[in-house]
């Protein structure tokens, strides 16, 4: 296994630090945290038939596991929000509304900043607040952000091992730290083949 998704999956609490009761119609591929249960299995994702057997049976509320916290931050003084002007030398920022709209396919909500301008003392308090706050925290960043993210990120956890066209990873006490690439074919990837990982182990997810 590739070192630093076997640092990410590693960190997960075992066993799961809490579980959740949440309505059974609300439940689609919620993970089920539950005893043994009607060919349920702690990990199973609730598919409608799961669910329709647990109405069936006379449930209302179904344990799951709790979904995890995501914060989503780009920083670059290049980047222009949706609906603003294009000036030279500038650009929208696209890896934001791309990793939310991953995060949404997995049915993960999360919370995203406008574009940070790439300077320490902000990307020092942003990204301070956020690891103390959420479980998942991903980043993307201009070239010209890049030297100033090397130089803070390291302040705000303890570095994870980097794989060859890989992200950059960190570990606070509470949260990952994911640094990925802003452009949309390597941000894609990065996102399937470490990012979803992880998300689907702090659900505690089966892996089929």
């Amino acid at each position: 296994m590739d070192a630093l998704l076997q640092a990410l999956l590693e960190s997960v609490p075992q066993p799961p630090l809490r579980i959740e009761a949440v309505a059974v119609a609300r439940a689609l591929e919620r993970v089920y945290a539950g005893a043994p249960l009607q060919g349920l299995q702690a990990g199973d994702a609730l598919d409608p038939r799961a669910i329709g057997r647990l109405a069936a049976a006379g449930f209302a509320r179904v344990d799951v596991y709790p979904r995890p916290t995501v914060a989503v931050f780009s920083f670059g003084d290049a980047l222009l929000q949706a609906g603003e002007p294009l000036a030279q030398g500038r650009q929208h920022d696209a890896a934001t509304p791309m990793l939310q709209a991953l995060l949404t396919e997995q049915r993960i909500e999360s919370l995203a900043w406008p574009a940070l301008p790439q300077r320490a003392e902000r990307i020092a308090a942003a990204l301070g607040d956020a690891v103390d706050s959420f479980d998942v925290v991903l980043i993307t960043g201009t070239p010209e952000a890049a030297p100033i993210l090397e130089e803070g990120l390291p302040r705000l956890g303890v570095a994870l091992h980097r794989s060859i066209d890989g992200p950059r990873g960190w570990r606070s006490s509470r949260a990952r730290l994911l640094w990925l690439e802003s452009e949309p074919e390597a941000l894609v990837a990065q996102f399937a083949q470490w990012v979803l990982p992880l998300l689907q182990a702090l659900q505690y997810r089966k892996q089929t």
